[in-house]
């Protein structure tokens, strides 16, 4: 509830804001000279009326000698003369209030003299608009979205500024700070509300109308009757209201009448209404959390109904975290919780520490406790969903990371959560999720192909010794044909697989090469180079094939060497080895044994069995060591998270 003296003030307050709308006809550059200065009587020269309330009204005036436009109030004749003379004690009691707190926030006061005209005083004249009317358009949360983000009253489109949170949350920063110097130099607002804040069109942020100011000492302002007039407590002033729960218009004006309250509903601390004498900075510290309330929410700490109504809630405490919800940090949360508590204990001990606290919210500094014990508890999650004693599933494991993702958000110093993160990064988990099953048979399936060009290679290399076996003497013909083709086909399968992705060998590839073994095993017999034609076949395949294929591969390796044998066995081949007189004979079933080219042909297959097992040997050792490289570097990061001393070996 407003006081009509209360609204008369904060109507000729708002009168000064207005004046954004008005045009500035006047040059400041008009005179010639420093020296072409008007010395008359008449000072200044009225050029229109900013505007007009119950108090008074508010000039604008053209200051000759300076070249400057100011402000004027005046008070109306009839007030001056009024019974008890509360309304002159306000109104200089708001001029000299004003006039002393020289303060950037606070609208500078030039002047201050009584003529023929009444009592006035001159001021500065600030253009912009005020806090209430910012409100009443509605803020902008998201800041890409705002118009107009810096200077002039108007968005980019020409209309009025649609203001961003951010930036009215940095204003309320100025005017706490405005506030707090005000109570460092024994003065009490008494009636700070959105409508006595003036935010200016080049970053300016006033605090006004302190006709309803509390000095430490009342001085010469004052009077001790018209203290006492403007201070002194009702005797019981909840008498009329206590024995009903819903308190009616009459009893509200008993416990509000002359004398009993100052200020504005809404924003007016409790203690404000029960012992109006008592009030001190906390009065103040109220208010700030009832604006900070409204700015944070879209809607009033207290809702505007009656004025019972309002006094009512004025008396209850507000769950505040309720109301507010998810639309504030916590820390904000929690500080208007405390600044609009009953009890004045409770709320912070001064406007610097509401400053504070929102400078360190824009700063990016938010409540380290909060997020501290928020991070605790996603990094106890996560220990438990990563520490259960039955098996860890990969669900468990991608809820631990995300856990502890989340608590290094929060708090990303935190040793406990880095050595958890560590932890979990360095454990591979039992199973492999799908995805990583497909990256890896993806990045085989590459390796593979590369492997295929070497396996062209090798069968390229054994196509090479065909003349070396007609030197030495052929005895089957169709046999050393069928080595042959068996070679060209398998250097032509492994220049088309170096080309394709294949996840596996076909099984007609090994079939063929068992048939290459055994053919192969016909020369010297299967126990010899047979057996090196088997290693030979064995080292590509268990490199290149899919794991899957390992036994395949052993079995038809095997095969070529064992087939021969037991074809020996069931006397279907003739025998290729004898021992007679202790000398291991060698019957060849494929070749003669001519001596210079029988040499040539064991040298060249010698090296042809060394460079196949190398090259893959070789590769196949090349993969694994990047492998551990690449593990080792990524523990060594993983490690370089944790904090300087914690880090393991």
């Amino acid at each position: 509830m407003e006081r009509r003296d209360d609204l008369a003030m904060a109507d000729t307050a708002h009168a000064l804001g207005v004046a954004s709308t008005a045009a500035d006809t006047h040059d400041d550059s008009g005179r010639a000279s420093p020296l072409d200065i008007d010395w008359s009587d008449a000072r200044y020269e009225r050029l229109e009326t900013l505007g007009r309330g119950g108090m008074g009204e508010v000039e604008l005036l053209r200051d000759k000698r300076i070249g400057r436009d100011v402000a004027r109030k005046r008070m109306h004749r009839e007030l001056e003369s009024a019974a008890g003379g509360v309304a002159i004690v306000r109104f200089l009691r708001e001029a000299t209030v004003q006039g002393r707190l020289e303060h950037p926030s606070i609208v500078p006061v030039y002047d201050l003299e009584r003529t023929g005209e009444g009592t006035t005083f001159t001021m500065k004249r600030i253009r912009g608009e005020t806090l209430a009317t910012v409100l009443g358009r509605g803020l902008v949360r998201d800041e890409a979205r705002a118009l107009g983000a810096s200077g002039g009253s108007t968005g980019t489109s020409g209309g009025p500024r649609k203001w961003t949170l951010r930036a009215v949350l940095g204003a309320f920063v100025q005017v706490t700070r405005a506030v707090h110097f005000a109570h460092t130099h024994g003065v009490v607002h008494r009636d700070l509300k959105p409508a006595n804040i003036m935010l200016g069109e080049f970053g300016e942020v006033y605090v006004l109308d302190w006709g309803l100011a509390k000095t430490r000492t009342e001085g010469t302002i004052d009077s001790a009757s018209f203290g006492e007039r403007l201070t002194a407590p009702p005797a019981d002033p909840y008498a009329a209201i206590s024995a009903s729960s819903a308190p009616t218009p009459s009893s509200i004006e008993a416990a509000t009448e002359a004398g009993s309250f100052l200020g504005t509903l809404g924003y007016t601390a409790p203690e404000q209404i029960i012992d109006a004498a008592g009030v001190d900075a906390r009065a103040d510290v109220y208010a700030l959390g009832a604006i900070l309330f409204e700015i944070l929410a879209g809607e009033p700490l207290h809702p505007r109904v009656n004025p019972a109504q309002l006094l009512a809630a004025t008396l209850t405490e507000v769950d505040v975290p309720a109301r507010l919800g998810e639309r504030a940090a916590p820390e904000l949360v929690e500080l208007v919780s405390r600044a609009v508590s009953i009890a004045r204990d409770a709320r912070p001990a001064d406007a610097g520490a509401v400053a504070d606290t929102i400078q360190s919210y824009l700063d990016g500094d938010r409540d380290l406790v909060l997020r501290r014990a928020l991070a605790k508890e996603h990094r106890d999650r996560a220990a438990t969903l990563a520490t259960r004693s039955d098996k860890v599933t990969l669900n468990d494991r991608k809820r631990a990371l995300a856990e502890v993702g989340r608590a290094l958000a929060l708090d990303p110093g935190d040793p406990a959560s880095m050595r958890l993160l560590v932890s979990l990064l360095e454990s591979p988990p039992n199973d492999v999720p799908d995805e990583v099953r497909s990256a890896l048979s993806s990045r085989e399936s590459v390796r593979r192909a590369a492997l295929a060009s070497r396996g062209a290679l090798s069968w390229f290399a054994a196509l090479a010794m065909v003349p070396a076996m007609v030197l030495m003497g052929v005895r089957s013909w169709a046999a050393v044909l069928g080595l042959s083709a068996i070679a060209s086909a398998g250097a032509v399968h492994a220049m088309r697989a170096s080309r394709t992705v294949e996840s596996h060998i076909p099984p007609a590839a090994m079939l063929s090469g068992a048939v290459f073994i055994a053919l192969f095993s016909s020369i010297f017999g299967p126990l010899w180079l047979g057996t090196m034609a088997a290693l030979a076949c064995l080292v590509p395949w268990l490199t290149v094939g899919a794991p899957s294929q390992r036994w395949q591969a052993i079995g038809f390796a095997a095969s070529g060497v064992l087939a021969p044998l037991a074809l020996e066995a069931l006397g279907i081949l003739p025998a290729q080895y004898t021992i007679e007189e202790g000398r291991f004979v060698i019957a060849p079933m494929l070749l003669d044994f001519a001596p210079y080219p029988t040499f040539v042909f064991l040298g060249l297959t010698c090296l042809l069995v060394f460079f196949i097992v190398a090259q893959f040997a070789t590769s196949f050792r090349d993969e694994v060591d990047r492998s551990e490289t690449s593990l080792r570097l990524l523990a060594w990061q993983l490690r370089q998270l944790a904090p300087e001393g914690e880090q393991g070996s």
